[in-house]
């Protein structure tokens, strides 16, 4: 039977990213995706406009369903509403018990959105089981960092610190300024290159399916770095051959 894996993620309704993505890119990967929505998003490629939160009790009854019939120990976890404890809280006593291995992306603004969202206490808690690994880009690492009251320049040491702190594995990127990933996990880091693949404006959708890349690695029981570079080959592929969308909006990955 194929791989199943556990995707817990926003419904963007542009279907470049978010849940859309995931399935796709776990699919693409000979994996069988389980997808849950967390949040439902009001946006387009241009304008992040708000969200709606799923009711916990909705994903824990999914959950708990697709356990009856899928055998599945990893997770990737997207979007969310990282400032209401409560359903943070809940979805973290959902999660962990199943899971050897938790994906996070931790989306503090999309893309599209104007604004960041300061990461609540709750959701430092949920970051923080050594079977985490977390995908930040350099600015919502360093928002992590100063949530859990970290300063360094150096993101090589600010990732180590953040690791240290919550237990958790970082993954970096570095949203197209460096030809590498950033690996910290267990006190040890290590930088994996990649070729950048110039563009003209923003490509939606690369995050999430990083992330979810990972985690296919993950289900597929491989270690924490041969997952990212399949997850660098992968997305580095998908934005060479991107559909390059007419007049101002954001590129879609295929």
């Amino acid at each position: 039977m194929t791989v199943p894996l556990l995707v817990l993620s926003g419904l963007d309704p542009t279907g470049g990213a978010g849940l859309t993505a995931d399935v796709a890119m776990a699919r693409s990967l000979g994996l069988h995706p389980l997808p849950v929505p967390t949040v439902l998003t009001v946006q387009n490629s241009l304008r992040f406009s708000g969200m709606r939160p799923v009711e916990p009790a909705y994903i824990r009854s999914a959950v708990e369903s697709l356990a009856e019939e899928f055998r599945f120990d990893v997770a990737k976890v997207g979007l969310l509403p990282i400032d209401d404890e409560v359903w943070l809280d809940e979805v973290e006593d959902i999660l962990f018990p199943r899971c050897r291995r938790v994906v996070i992306d931790p989306i503090l603004r999309p893309t599209a959105a104007r604004s960041e969202i300061v990461p609540s206490a709750a959701f430092i808690r949920l970051i923080s089981h050594p079977q985490v690994v977390i995908t930040p880009n350099l600015r919502e690492l360093k928002a992590l960092a100063s949530a859990l009251g970290v300063t360094q320049s150096d993101p090589a040491l600010l990732a180590r610190d953040v690791s240290r702190v919550t237990g958790a594995a970082v993954v970096t990127t570095f949203e197209g300024e460096k030809a590498t990933v950033l690996v910290v996990e267990k006190g040890t880091a290590s930088e994996e290159p990649f070729t950048l693949v110039p563009t003209k404006r923003p490509v939606h959708g690369t995050g999430c399916r990083f992330s979810t890349a990972i985690a296919c690695g993950f289900a597929q029981k491989k270690g924490l770095l041969d997952s990212v570079k399949i997850a660098i080959k992968k997305v580095a592929e998908l934005v060479e051959n991107r559909e390059e969308m007419p007049s101002s909006g954001q590129d879609y990955l295929s």
